[in-house]
């Protein structure tokens, strides 16, 4: 979940080439990739979680959510909210965990005015979490995906880190089941998009980290592979104005007709100003080598958050560029799919 400074005014929420090693692993595989979804379900992820539930190159076997204290939504609210998406997407086979409400220590917290704007839900009315859904926790979720999968998972964060630090620390194994943390997270060589109280954008601050600053030094710390899909490739690809035209067109699609009808209940996702594809530029990479530029940076992570490029850090492979024309091709046809 992210957000900018337009939108926190207006309180909306936001609905390649390269060395082999930068790829993505479904991609040099060459088999089907085993995902566990770590999300906060904000519009972007939505879209992005909706296009990865149809991908035929990964199976997604896990939904996990994270509340984590400083956003709008509790655990109850989620869970209906994530039960309704994977209804929508005819995929209530996936198992779906929510993680802890309370906030991280030194988390930075949202506005007033985005807590109002996101308590709407978009005009959604939800149904209740279904009777007798799992009550296992989020990182008890991502351990079991992992020990079940015959392959080591990959898991696509977009959200704050929250689950996968819980999920590490109560599992230490867990690192050696995990083929990366494919994430939606930071800003290298560009201005953040986190501006409140003394933080400014110049301090390259992103929403993901700040959420759970504990969460995403720790869990960078680890020897888990990471791929970043950070602001310096976002920001190259702005929500298009037309895009609910475009997906209209793909009504007969699950996909595609659930997010015109969130962009209908909140079309400033298309129209506001500094939106991009967040969440599903991160979720295309996952299998679209096209949509991004990867390269390999050395960082480390400051006490803020901020990732710095330094040779005494860590390897990370890091999308340095989005391509505009290509992401939204990618994403119009991902979520076109029956």
């Amino acid at each position: 979940m992210r957000i900018v400074s337009a939108l926190v005014a207006t309180a909306l929420l936001a609905l390649s080439s390269g060395c082999d090693s930068a790829r993505p692993v479904s991609v040099v595989s060459g088999t089907v990739q085993r995902l566990v979804v770590d999300t906060d379900l904000d519009l972007s992820d939505i879209a992005a979680l909706a296009a990865l539930l149809r991908e035929p190159k990964v199976d997604v076997v896990a939904v996990t959510l994270t509340p984590n204290g400083t956003g709008p939504w509790d655990c109850n609210t989620l869970l209906r909210l994530g039960h309704w998406v994977l209804d929508r997407m005819s995929r209530t086979d996936v198992p779906l965990a929510c993680g802890r409400e309370h906030a991280a220590p030194g988390a930075l917290a949202f506005p007033a005015t985005y807590h109002a704007g996101a308590a709407r839900i978009w005009g959604l009315t939800l149904p209740p979490v279904p009777a007798g859904a799992d009550t296992t926790t989020a990182a008890a979720l991502i351990s079991r995906s992992a020990k079940a999968s015959p392959v080591p998972i990959l898991v696509v964060a977009l959200g704050p880190w929250t689950n996968l630090k819980d999920a590490f620390a109560a599992d230490p194994k867990l690192v050696g089941r995990v083929s990366a943390v494919h994430a939606m997270v930071g800003a290298v060589d560009v201005d953040g998009n986190v501006q409140v109280g003394s933080v400014r954008y110049e301090d390259r601050l992103e929403w993901n980290a700040v959420l759970d600053p504990e969460a995403f030094r720790e869990v960078f710390a680890t020897s888990v592979t990471l791929r970043l899909v950070p602001l310096d490739a976002t920001q190259d690809v702005p929500v298009p104005g037309d895009l609910r035209r475009r997906l209209q067109a793909k009504q007969a699609a699950p996909g595609a007709a659930l997010v015109a009808d969130l962009l209908d209940g909140w079309p400033e996702r298309a129209t506001g100003a500094g939106q991009q594809l967040w969440d599903e530029l991160a979720a295309l990479a996952v299998t679209r080598a096209e949509v991004v530029r990867w390269e390999a940076r050395t960082l480390t992570v400051a006490a803020n958050t901020r990732l710095d490029i330094k040779d005494s850090g860590r390897s990370v492979t890091v999308a340095v560029e989005g391509h505009a024309d290509a992401t939204l091709t990618a994403l119009v046809d991902a979520l076109s799919r029956p």
